[in-house]
C-alpha cells in the first residue's frame, strides 16, 4: 500500500524503494484517470473547496542569494525592479560562501581580508568582510524590493573550544538595531558537511550556540524586529542531514528558534539527466523526505505549534549549481512547481529558491538579469497563487503522472486579473508523453481561464531557454519591464474542462466555485 512508502527512511529504503513507487502507481493511477472512447485520457480531479488543508504566508515563494553578496547590482534600477515583482517574499543571504565572510561595521570600502594560518584543529579563517557601506546598500535593496531580508551567519567563527565565537557579530547587530535594520538570523549553513573541510560541530554544540545567539539577539534587539531560524542542514539523508537535523531538535530548547530550516535538492547538477527533470519517481522523493524531517521538528514539543514555521531554507532542481541547459530551461519548472505545490500542502511555511542570481539554477541571467523560465512562472505563482491551500485527493500520493494542486486565488490576483474571494486556482503538470484532459467540477458549465505554459521555441523542445504563455514567448520589453500576463477565457460549454499536453504545465482559475474555505 502507499502507506508503505511514507515510512520513516530505514536502511534499507533504497533497496526498496523503486517496487515502491511502482507498487504506488499501480495503486492510486487508475482511480485517478479514466479512458475516454472520444478523445485524451481524463483526470478527475476533486477539491475540496470546503476547509483549508494548510494555510502559507504570503512569503511562501520567496529565494536567496549566496555567492553573489558581494557583487551582485544592489543599485540597478532593473535589478530592483525585477525582485520586486516576487514580493512579498523573504531574500536569504546565505549559503557556503557565508563561511568566509566576517563583519567590520567600523570600516567603508575594503571587502577582503587576509586570514590568519588555520590552526590544525580550528576552521579556515573569513578571507572577506562585510562592511558598513554594503551592509547599507543590502538593506536599502531589501526595501526598495520590498523584501524581508534573512542573514546567514558565519558558523566555523569558533573558539579554540569548538564554541562559535560572537565577537565579530555584536557589533554588526548593534550597528544594525542602531539603523533600525528588520533582519532574520541564520546560524551557520550546511553544519552536517563541515566534515568536507576537516572540522567538526555537533548538533548538541550548535543547539548550545543557538541559545548564546538568542540572548545576544534579545539583549541587542530587545525581542523584537529580529527572528533566529535554523539549522539548515544540507539534505534528508539518513546519515546525514536527517541525522543532525534529528539530533539538533532533541537539544535546542523551545523559544530558542523561530522555526527549523533545511535544503532540498533532488540529486547533483553533475549527473543530472533531462528525463529525470521530469521523473515521477524523482519528484515523489520530496514527500518522504519533507514528512521525515517535519516529524523529526514537531517532535520537540518547543517547535510543535503553529507560530514555528518550518523552512526549506536553500532549494531548487540539483545542487552544485544547478545542471546545465535543465536547470535553466522550461523543463526546470517540473521540479519547481511540483515543489511548491507539495510543500504549501505539506506545511512548509516558506521556499526559498536557489537563487536569484548565481548558478545554472538562477532566476536571473548573471550579468544580463534577463528572467530564465522558472523567473516568468514565479510571477505567475506570486500573482495567483494565495495563502490558503486546498486539498486535492490523492494530491501527495505517490506514483502521479499527472500532479494538480490547488489554492484560493491571491489577494494580489484582484489587482492583475480582477479575480475575486471564493475564486479557485488549480496547477497541473502532466509529466507523461499523452495529453490528458481535468474533469475540475462546473468547469464544462462555467468555462475556466488558462494560462498555459510550453517551452518557447517552436519545437517543444524541454530544454528551450524561453517560455511561452498562451502561445506568445515572455521576454522583457525595450525598457526591461515584463510583458503582460493575460489568461486565455475559455467559455462555458466548450469543453469537458482543461486539456494538458503532454510534458507541460499550466495554471487554471475556476471563478465560479465561491469556496467556502476561501471567503473565509
Amino acid at each position: 500500500t502507499f502507506d508503505s512508502c511514507l515510512q520513516p527512511w530505514r536502511s534499507d529504503m533504497l533497496l526498496v524503494l523503486a517496487s515502491c513507487f511502482v507498487a504506488c502507481v499501480h495503486a492510486t493511477e487508475p482511480a485517478t484517470i479514466s479512458s475516454s472512447s472520444s478523445g485524451p485520457p481524463v483526470v478527475n480531479v476533486e477539491i475540496d473547496t470546503l476547509h483549508a488543508a494548510a494555510v502559507v504566508p504570503p512569503t511562501f515563494l520567496s529565494f536567496t542569494l549566496d555567492g553573489d553578496l558581494f557583487r551582485f547590482p544592489y543599485t540597478n534600477s532593473q535589478a530592483i525592479k525585477l525582485a520586486k515583482e516576487l514580493s512579498p517574499a523573504y531574500i536569504r543571504f546565505g549559503g557556503g560562501s557565508h563561511s568566509k565572510i566576517t563583519y567590520n561595521m567600523s570600516i567603508v570600502s575594503n571587502t577582503s581580508q587576509e586570514g590568519d594560518a588555520t590552526q590544525p584543529t580550528m576552521p579556515p579563517p573569513p578571507t572577506q568582510v562585510v562592511n558598513r557601506t554594503l551592509w547599507d546598500t543590502i538593506n536599502a535593496f531589501t526595501r526598495a524590493a520590498q523584501l524581508e531580508l534573512v542573514f546567514g551567519l558565519n558558523g566555523l567563527q569558533r573558539l579554540p573550544n569548538g564554541a562559535w565565537d560572537p565577537s565579530s557579530a555584536i557589533p554588526f547587530f548593534k550597528y544594525t538595531a542602531e539603523k533600525g535594520y528588520v533582519v532574520g538570523w541564520e546560524l551557520g549553513n550546511e553544519p552536517d558537511l563541515y566534515h568536507h573541510i576537516n572540522y567538526t560541530v555537533t548538533p548538541q554544540q550548535l543547539a548550545a550556540d543557538e541559545l548564546l545567539l538568542r540572548g545576544i539577539l534579545n539583549e541587542t534587539f530587545g525581542g523584537t524586529q529580529t527572528w533566529l531560524m535554523g539549522p539548515d542542514v544540507a539534505n534528508a539523508g539518513p546519515t546525514g542531514g536527517r541525522l543532525f537535523f534529528g539530533d539538533f531538535f532533541q537539544n535546542v530548547r523551545g523559544g530558542v528558534l523561530n522555526g527549523g530550516t533545511w535544503h532540498h535538492y533532488y540529486g547533483s547538477g553533475k549527473t543530472a539527466t533531462l528525463a529525470q527533470a521530469h521523473s515521477v519517481a524523482l519528484l515523489d522523493m520530496f514527500v518522504i523526505e519533507q514528512q521525515d524531517m517535519a516529524a523529526l521538528f514537531r517532535a520537540n514539543t518547543g517547535y510543535s505549534g503553529p507560530d514555528s514555521w518550518m523552512w526549506l531554507g536553500e532549494t531548487s532542481s540539483f545542487y552544485g549549481g544547478g545542471a546545465v541547459n535543465i536547470s535553466d530551461r522550461y523543463v526546470s519548472g517540473f521540479t519547481w512547481l511540483d515543489k511548491l505545490g507539495l510543500a504549501a500542502r505539506l506545511g512548509v511555511s516558506v521556499v526559498c529558491r536557489q537563487a536569484l542570481v548565481g548558478g545554472s539554477y538562477s532566476l536571473l541571467q548573471d550579468g544580463s538579469l534577463e528572467p530564465n523560465p522558472d523567473y516568468f512562472t514565479s510571477v505567475l505563482h506570486k500573482r495567483l497563487v494565495g495563502t490558503a491551500v486546498l486539498d486535492v485527493a490523492g494530491g501527495t500520493m505517490s506514483g502521479r503522472v499527472v500532479r494538480v494542486y490547488a489554492h484560493c486565488v491571491a489577494l494580489a490576483s484582484a489587482a492583475w486579473y480582477g479575480y475575486k474571494a471564493g475564486d479557485v486556482v488549480v496547477f497541473a503538470l502532466n509529466t507523461g508523453n499523452t495529453t490528458v484532459q481535468l474533469e475540475l467540477e462546473g468547469a464544462a458549465d462555467h468555462g475556466w481561464d488558462e494560462f498555459v505554459l510550453a517551452p518557447g521555441d517552436s519545437t517543444g523542445d524541454l530544454q528551450s531557454a524561453s517560455i511561452q504563455l498562451n502561445g506568445n514567448v515572455l521576454k522583457l520589453d525595450a525598457k526591461g519591464d515584463l510583458p503582460k500576463l493575460p489568461y486565455r477565457r475559455v467559455p462555458a460549454n466548450t469543453a469537458r474542462g482543461p486539456f494538458l499536453a503532454p510534458t507541460s504545465y499550466a495554471f487554471f482559475v475556476l471563478g465560479h466555485t465561491n469556496a467556502t474555505a476561501c471567503r473565509q
